[in-house]
């Protein structure tokens, strides 16, 4: 089910006003439900067929999500769809112990809201439990929680992906490169020395509810001061800093204890107060134990520290706790009042040169959608949720890795906890799936969303990252992520919105319908092969007018569906071809080669024995073939459609990676006598990387997002094999790397189907990832 968009109104509609239309819809699907629909006859059978119907998950965006299911929004107390984690607590990453949502209470709570008195008492019940009616919950069968699934493309694409580069990291081609330390919203004002002075008293010698009421600057400062953790909530602060002083019981000498402050009993001079703080935070005890107790006291009162003593005490206490403020906040080459005044930038303009150098030469197959020659500028604006994903998991990985791969320090951490996102989105995007790969997914993600709290401590958690550890629930229950996320529904709304309507409930649904019919009958009709040929010109002129893009996630998400491979019409030459003497032989190798068929020898020679056959060298010529609904192309049509990684034999330890040089089709008589028409590609080979040079490439590191290195020259001989040989295209990228003398390409499978990238690169894959897991997560969480 997917609803944002063609409910007419404003595009984020309250669910009163949602309510009628999906009324309207539940009415329908009950009778759909039970006793069904019979329909007297379908296109294809004559014969009564009886229907059944039901609703299953329902795709969307988060707020979408939200509104349809009768759930609070994700900015309220339990935030999550999926369980009742409080919004205070999202940073929690133990999965184990969020209270899980159950599908009972939440319709116990629903009706509850529905059958209530007034709007007060309403507003009572969904403060309490977050939930409100919905029409869905008609359905008897319907689960609102396991049913609400999280789409990955606002997920993981328009929020993960995109929150990471520009909210995380920060992008600017105006400065330098940093290390992303410093969040890029403006820090809270410095709070006074009295208030901070109040704050450490508490730390130290106050309890948690007592730190919940100092103001969330005093908390932040308190933070920075100990390099801790310093995004979010006053409660999540509170929560840190007491964890802290867990940790580190052993107070520090002089601290501040809180006590009944008492009042100078004598007038205090102004100068005379500020001569004696310079005496204090200069460690000059004996000079500050000469000034009048008055003054000392007033020095005590103004940083809450105890006041009771002789003289000589006082000023002890009073040195010992500039020290302590002086240890944990002057240390610095910059103070707090400076720190965060100038965001920092991970991708800067040293990044945006490698990013752009390697865009330039990055050779991409035609259905991926580029990222824009603009991307990281101001000018350009904002990115679709498709080119987001080419950017994050083709662009970025390939430049950063180059980039920052021989970096030991911060950079090193950014870039691999960057890489456990990529990992995941990338299985995320499988077309198959197994428990192996949801493990994976898991492990990445718990692991990216655990370092990234230790590496951006001013960065907080979103309700999207948590979400994210929720998608393992959705595939297990609904299946490879592809055939549920919201791609092809968005691109239904784009062509809904694009239909001349006067937005009237009530015909609008009739011109939607009668539109759609006769818009895929026309495409039916052009297909047919005896129109082609006549309406060349007028079918050039309808797909220009159509505006289809021919690339991105949909269509792939369309394509990927088919298995078989063809070779289009009008493809090939309109002559044959004798094929070269390599060609000729590397095919006669191929075909004895195999078990259960007839043996052929070279046409050209004079005689054969019993059960031979003669093979001819004719062949047709072909510059495209399509496989798996994929455009593959010869490398003189076109380069970027001419990358593939393919597969010799099950017995090579990873595919190998070339460049398709010709296609042909081949006949030839079989054993029993009958005509054999078989379609070839002839592929180069890209020669392996030594393996002193192969301890050099950063990117086997990362096997599932980082591809490979390979020497750029193609090996002497190349191969002859089948279109299911085939696995996908690759990336292709000249590189040059330091401490390689030879010329160097790099290579990123773009395979969405099967195992992704290179075996001997994935084997125990999980296992380091759970290692680590181990050390982040101690409790074993």
């Amino acid at each position: 089910m997917y609803l944002a968009g063609v409910i007419p109104g404003p595009s984020k509609p309250s669910l009163d006003e949602i309510n009628p239309y999906l009324g309207l819809l539940v009415d329908e699907l009950l009778e759909f439900w039970t006793p069904g629909v019979k329909y007297s006859r379908t296109s294809k059978h004559s014969s009564p067929h009886l229907v059944r119907a039901a609703l299953l998950p329902l795709i969307c965006d988060i707020l979408a999500a939200r509104q349809v299911a009768g759930m609070g929004s994700h900015s309220s107390k339990y935030f999550c769809s999926f369980c009742l984690l409080p919004l205070d607590n999202m940073e929690d990453l133990n999965k184990a112990s969020w209270p899980r949502r159950t599908a009972q209470t939440h319709r116990q709570f629903a009706e509850r809201w529905q059958n209530a008195a007034s709007v007060d008492e309403r507003e009572k019940i969904f403060a309490a439990s977050g939930v409100r009616w919905s029409e869905l919950l008609r359905l008897p069968y319907w689960d609102p929680i396991n049913f609400t699934v999280v789409d990955s493309m606002h997920n993981l694409y328009l929020g993960l992906l995109k929150t990471h580069c520009r909210d995380i990291w920060g992008m600017s081609v105006d400065v330098d490169d940093s290390d992303a330390t410093t969040s890029q919203k403006k820090h809270p004002k410095v709070p006074s020395e009295r208030d901070m002075a109040k704050g450490l008293s508490v730390l130290y010698y106050g309890s948690l509810a007592q730190l919940q009421k100092c103001r969330k600057a005093v908390l932040w400062y308190l933070c920075l001061e100990r390099d801790l953790r310093r995004a979010g909530t006053v409660k999540q602060l509170s929560r840190i800093l007491d964890e802290w002083t867990s940790a580190n019981r052993q107070e520090p000498s002089g601290a501040p204890r809180p006590t009944q402050k008492t009042a100078p009993k004598e007038p205090v001079d102004a100068a005379d107060l500020a001569n004696a703080e310079a005496h204090m935070f200069s460690n000059m005890e004996k000079a500050l134990a000469r000034w009048r107790k008055s003054i000392l006291l007033a020095l005590c009162d103004k940083y809450g520290v105890a006041s009771d003593g002789t003289k000589p005490e006082l000023a002890t206490r009073l040195i010992a706790y500039a020290q302590v403020r002086c240890d944990n906040v002057c240390t610095s080459d910059e103070g707090p009042e400076n720190k965060g005044d100038h965001a920092t930038y991970a991708l800067g303009r040293q990044a945006f040169t490698a990013i752009r150098e390697v865009r330039e030469n990055m050779e991409l197959p035609s259905w991926i959608n580029q990222v824009p020659r603009g991307f990281g500028t101001t000018e350009h604006g904002k990115l679709s949720a498709d080119q987001w994903h080419t950017a994050g998991t083709v662009l970025l990985p390939v430049a950063l890795i180059w980039l920052w791969g021989n970096d030991t320090g911060r950079k090193r951490q950014m870039l691999a906890n960057f890489l456990d996102l990529v990992t995941a989105v990338v299985l995320a995007g499988l077309w198959t799936l197994t428990e192996e790969h949801i493990d994976l997914f898991e492990s990445h993600m718990l692991r990216y969303l655990a370092e990234l709290k230790q590496l951006y401590k001013e960065i907080a958690l979103r309700p999207n990252h948590h979400l994210a550890l929720h998608i393992p629930d959705c595939m297990r229950l609904f299946g490879p992520v592809p055939s549920w996320r919201a791609f092809v529904f968005e691109r239904f709304n784009y062509m809904l919105q694009r239909l001349n309507t006067n937005l009237t409930f009530g015909e609008m649904e009739g011109t939607f319908m009668k539109t759609s019919c006769r818009a895929a009958n026309l495409r039916v009709l052009l297909q047919d092969s005896t129109l082609k040929s006549s309406l060349a010109e007028f079918l050039e002129t309808f797909r220009a007018l159509s505006g289809e893009d021919e690339r991105g996630m949909r269509l792939d998400s369309i394509l990927r569906s088919k298995e078989s491979f063809v070779v289009p019409q009008g493809s090939g030459s309109s002559t044959r071809s004798h094929l070269d003497e390599i060609v000729y032989n590397l095919l006669l190798k191929t075909l004895n080669g195999e078990t259960d068929r007839a043996t052929y020898v070279d046409s050209a020679t004079t005689s054969k024995r019993a059960g031979e056959r003669y093979l001819s060298r004719e062949a047709q010529q072909h510059s495209d073939i399509i496989i798996r609904g994929i455009h593959y192309r010869t490398t003189p049509t076109s380069l970027r459609d001419s990358n593939v990684q393919y597969r010799l034999s099950s017995s090579d330890a990873d595919p190998a990676v070339g460049r398709i040089r010709s296609i042909f089709t081949h006949s030839r008589k079989g054993v029993e006598g009958r005509w054999i028409s078989e379609t070839f590609l002839v592929v180069d080979r890209l020669e392996e990387l030594s393996e002193n040079d192969a301890r050099l490439d950063n990117f086997r590191r990362y096997p599932y997002a980082g591809g490979r290195l390979y020497y750029e020259q193609v090996r002497p001989s190349y191969h002859v094999i089948r279109p299911p040989q085939i696995i996908c295209h690759v990336a292709r990228t000249p590189l040059n790397v330091s401490g390689i003398s030879s010329p160097t390409v790099h290579v990123l499978p773009l395979d969405r189907v099967r195992c992704l990238a290179f075996p001997s690169m994935l084997r125990n894959s999980l296992r380091p990832v759970l290692a680590d897991l181990l050390v982040l997560l101690p409790d074993g969480r």
